[in-house]
């Protein structure tokens, strides 16, 4: 079985395990107080040493939990997570997904998603999961863009870090989905 959270890369594209000398990197990848409106918690400014750091490296527990700095071309421009491993259920979640503004609609998300849903299907997972904030359209919108599909919205469900009650809304791919949902991202990695 290959080891779900070794590094992954393609083109210009690298996921790699969180390691500590990738600290001030992500830093500077995470100084924008717009990323994080829609987040439980915040990494810009003060936020980053005293909540995201913190809990980044403590919830790096593979093969439970794996946590990877996403970089293109060299630079570090994010950071995303398998969550929630069961290999007794084969099924996982893919988030904590960010990218600093830049990075945003380029040839990072797919190929980062086309990377992860491969190494989460060739390790046996049977279901992979994705979930964003119900008004966070922009998510939702590369989530469906996936071929992801809908599965139902629990409301209120998570305290955004402002405190605002967040409605979350979950989407799946399944393994049987993976073949249509593998030729869409490497289509539109094509097309960028």
């Amino acid at each position: 079985m290959t080891d779900l959270c070794a590094p992954m890369s393609l083109g210009d594209v690298m996921l790699s395990p969180l390691d500590q000398r990738d600290k001030e990197g992500l830093r500077a990848a995470a100084h924008d107080e717009e990323t994080w409106r829609w987040y439980t918690y915040r990494a810009d400014g003060p936020y980053f040493d005293t909540l995201f750091w913190p809990d980044f490296v403590a919830h790096h527990r593979p093969p439970d939990e794996c946590h990877f700095v996403v970089r293109h071309e060299g630079r570090i421009v994010g950071a995303t997570c398998f969550l929630a491993v069961s290999e007794q259920h084969k099924r996982l979640e893919i988030g904590g997904t960010w990218y600093r503004h830049d990075a945003r609609g380029s040839v990072v998300n797919p190929t980062c998603k086309l990377l992860m849903l491969e190494r989460a299907f060739a390790c046996g997972m049977q279901r992979v999961e994705l979930k964003t904030d119900r008004q966070n359209k922009r998510s939702r919108a590369a989530i469906e863009k996936l071929g992801a599909e809908y599965e139902g919205t629990l409301r209120r469900h998570m305290v955004l870090h402002d405190g605002t009650p967040r409605d979350t809304v979950y989407y799946s791919i399944l393994v049987e989905d993976w073949p249509r949902v593998r030729d869409g991202l490497r289509a539109r990695i094509d097309a960028l």
